[in-house]
């Protein structure tokens, strides 16, 4: 087999857009993705800037004899606190093509399937993130928060997760509420007529920008049992990810693609099973993830 550039390059920006299926919500609420590229380790460190002292205030300052004009204004700082994720998952998906496929297909397979391996990738990894590592216990007891007290309507149901982000210690525009599509399709109900909210550009993509003051809804593909969603604030979750690069030599073909917004990439190898008469194109992904700040996700129940 011999891919001309312009094919690989074909195949790379297909899967980009395979990517771009899933990642987006993550993105929403997530503090990193991507390392340096093809560089060796183990893990990232991510700095976390908590905010917990607050800021420091000096007020009146032209007041006669005010002693703040002289106080230590800019040190000593709060201490930046920091964390590292792992990167510790590794998700591959592969197809074997027969002779028959690969010549009735004229190397459209490598295009069309390198997107259909990205997007199993991205939503797994979607998956992984909402309803395993949100799953922790971590998240405190206090923080849940529920959808069916019967004094409520539904959309004072749905407007009393910016108060409960509140209480939480977030800051409630930069959350991410994050529920289940018969969630979702309740909330969209409460929104009426999708005009009057800003048009169809509002819903698409299982994405609301900005409804009830929050950075984004967004539907989840997959949640823990018995949990109909979270708020999470921005970087209250780290996700980390590097190109695997291949240590083998002597594949027909290697490239990666990364989504151009996130970073976030994965890597592609073709080659030969020529006993079997084959040929085997995978995909694979090497990523990490890790709770930041637990305390300040909220869990939405029925």
């Amino acid at each position: 087999m011999n891919f001309s550039e312009i094919q690989i390059n074909a195949a790379s920006e297909s899967a980009a857009m395979g990517i771009q299926k899933h990642i987006p919500k993550i993105d929403s609420f997530a503090k990193s993705f991507s390392g340096r590229a093809g560089t060796p380790y183990n893990g990232v460190a991510l700095p976390i800037f908590s905010n917990v002292s607050g800021v420091n205030k000096y007020e009146n300052l032209l007041t006669t004899g005010n002693s703040s004009l002289y106080s230590d204004k800019y040190c000593p700082g709060e201490a930046l606190q920091g964390t590292v994720i792992n990167l510790d998952k590794l998700y591959t998906k592969s197809y074997a093509l027969t002779d028959y496929e690969v010549g009735s297909t004229d190397k459209l397979y490598l295009a069309d399937g390198a997107r259909a391996m990205a997007e199993q990738i991205s939503l797994e990894i979607a998956n992984t993130i909402f309803a395993t590592t949100l799953s922790s216990t971590d998240i405190p007891a206090q923080n849940d928060y529920s959808l069916s007290a019967d004094s409520k309507s539904k959309k004072a149901a749905f407007a009393g997760l910016f108060g409960a982000a509140a209480a939480a210690g977030a800051n409630p525009y930069d959350c991410v509420v994050a529920v289940d599509a018969p969630t979702f399709s309740t909330l969209l109900e409460t929104l009426g007529d999708s005009c009057i909210y800003g048009g169809p550009e509002a819903v698409r993509n299982g994405v609301v920008p900005g409804l009830y003051g929050f950075r984004n809804v967004v539907v989840a593909p997959q949640l823990p049992a018995n949990v109909k969603g979270f708020i999470i604030p921005w970087e209250s979750i780290g996700i980390v990810n590097r190109y695997n690069k291949p240590a083998v030599d002597g594949y027909e073909a290697t490239f990666q693609s990364t989504d151009p917004h996130t970073g976030f990439t994965i890597g592609y190898r073709v080659y030969e099973d020529r006993c079997k008469g084959l040929a085997i194109m995978a995909a694979d992904c090497l990523w990490g993830v890790k709770l930041i700040q637990p305390s300040k996700i909220v869990r939405i129940k029925a």
